[in-house]
């Protein structure tokens, strides 16, 4: 039976945590700081279909026989509006289930669309699975407007309900989540409808006025304000999404314009949401190609990450960017404090053994 001598022991020793200070270095700082997220895409698209349908053309209508310049650009922004942002998130949500099964390094996706939430369903896909699988998702039965039944992502409850089957779908103690909601927005609103008024509830006399500026900001009727999530309720959403699921938002991604209107200040964000990224100006439809967001992440590089590092001057990050913190909110150096401390230790022994070997050199030759 073998004795381990002391150098022995030492070299065994040496040997466990340096593989120690490597896992910790590469594989457990990234893991603990960025986590494993999933992403959470809800585009709350124009796509008109019945009523809705039909109170679009009655506005067109009533606009283009107008024939002033303001209503004219208004018509037309309204035609261009539900032949392309319906288009826009058809090809964002194939980039998104194409690119997640082939190699993504999310730990889940859950697309909800206004015309997948009108027949109950959702998209799902969880890390190891070879597609996409279309699910069942029920929200709050359809509502007495027309338009909020239409698009029923304008409303905070439903919203609500689609965190709640994000977290009860992946577990929130194991998984940060990367929310993106698609939306128009408005100066009141951060979500809601793009035409929000029903021909029923006006007329064309009153419409035109309020379409060519004509009436004072006091005497607009109550349509113009109604339809939407404001900023106070989209905050409400995520924080009881915080307390009720344990959610925590790695990222938020309000994609809608004016959203910069409403001022996010970063002592605002509940305690759950660490950045929240908004359009600062000149939305488009598409604003984000998510092929070439994916193909950035990998391990060690999250999706949130990835997407932060596709933002130019049109984005707005709050609270801004710290170039000394990574993505998760760690200083940088956290992640090279294991390999630090190892690099220390060997120093160390170094000039230990470097000391025992002059103290050996220097001592006198036994007789």
């Amino acid at each position: 039976m073998s004795i381990a001598t002391p150098g022995r022991l030492e070299r065994v020793f040496s040997g466990l945590f340096f593989r120690a200070m490597v896992l910790l270095t590469f594989y457990v700082a990234p893991a603990v700081a960025f986590g494993s997220e999933v992403l959470i895409y809800c585009a709350n698209e124009t796509a008109p279909e019945g009523r809705e349908q039909e109170n679009y053309d009655t506005i067109i209508a009533w606009l283009r026989h107008d024939g002033r310049p303001q209503s004219l650009k208004i018509a037309e922004s309204l035609e261009t509006d539900r032949r392309v942002f319906a288009a826009a998130v058809d090809v964002e949500v194939n980039d998104l289930t194409a690119g997640a099964p082939a190699g993504s390094a999310l730990a889940g996706l859950v697309v909800v669309t206004n015309r997948l939430l009108r027949q109950n369903r959702c998209l799902v896909w969880q890390s190891g699975q070879d597609e996409i699988q279309s699910t069942s998702l029920k929200v709050e039965p359809g509502h007495e407007n027309f338009i909020l039944a239409a698009n029923p992502l304008a409303r905070s409850e439903v919203l609500a309900s689609v965190l709640a089957f994000a977290a009860d779908r992946f577990d929130p103690e194991r998984h940060e989540f990367v929310l993106v909601v698609k939306s128009h927005g408005s100066g009141t609103k951060v979500v809601t409808p793009r035409l929000a008024v029903r021909a029923e509830e006006t007329s064309r006399e009153e419409l035109l006025r309020i379409a060519n500026d004509e009436l004072p900001e006091a005497e607009l009727p109550p349509w113009t304000d109604r339809l939407g999530i404001t900023k106070q309720s989209f905050l409400r959403v995520l924080g009881q999404a915080g307390e009720q699921q344990g959610i925590v938002f790695s990222l938020v991604f309000l994609e809608a314009c004016n959203a910069p209107q409403h001022e996010f200040a970063p002592g605002e964000l509940p305690p759950n949401v660490r950045r929240l990224l908004l359009i600062r100006d000149n939305a488009n439809y598409i604003n984000l190609l998510y092929a070439d967001v994916l193909q950035q992440e990998d391990t060690s590089r999250p999706f949130s990450a990835a997407l932060l590092a596709s933002t130019g001057a049109k984005f707005q990050l709050v609270p801004p960017r710290d170039e000394s913190e990574a993505p998760g909110g760690l200083p940088l150096y956290i992640y090279f404090l294991p390999l630090a401390l190892w690099l220390a230790w060997v120093a160390w022994r170094w000039k230990k053994r470097r000391r025992a070997d002059r103290n050996e050199s220097s001592s006198p030759p036994s007789v």
